[in-house]
């Protein structure tokens, strides 16, 4: 008698499988560029402050950002606060 030689599927292979070992967080956080809008004339002094500085302006944006983020972190800097209106009959 011959063997059968059909290939069978299994009714789970679409299910994803629990993982059979601990998983690790991302060790590494990635680094992804996305876009700033700013007015001409903002970007214009960017530049400058980066020249004046002899930094690339890449560099400066990445080191504002990144100092916005600690002092905002640290309660250094406070935002204001958010005011909604309420309109009539509501």
């Amino acid at each position: 008698m011959a063997k059968d030689k059909r290939a069978t599927v299994e009714t789970d292979m679409f299910v994803t499988p629990e993982p059979k070992h601990e998983t690790k967080p991302q060790e590494k956080d990635e680094i992804t560029a996305q876009g700033v809008g700013l007015r001409l004339s903002e970007w214009a002094e960017l530049d400058t402050i980066a020249a004046d500085l002899g930094m690339t302006p890449h560099a400066l944006r990445v080191y504002a950002v990144r100092y916005f983020l600690a002092q905002y972190k640290a309660g250094k800097i406070k935002t204001a606060a958010k005011t909604t209106k309420t309109l009539p009959g509501m």
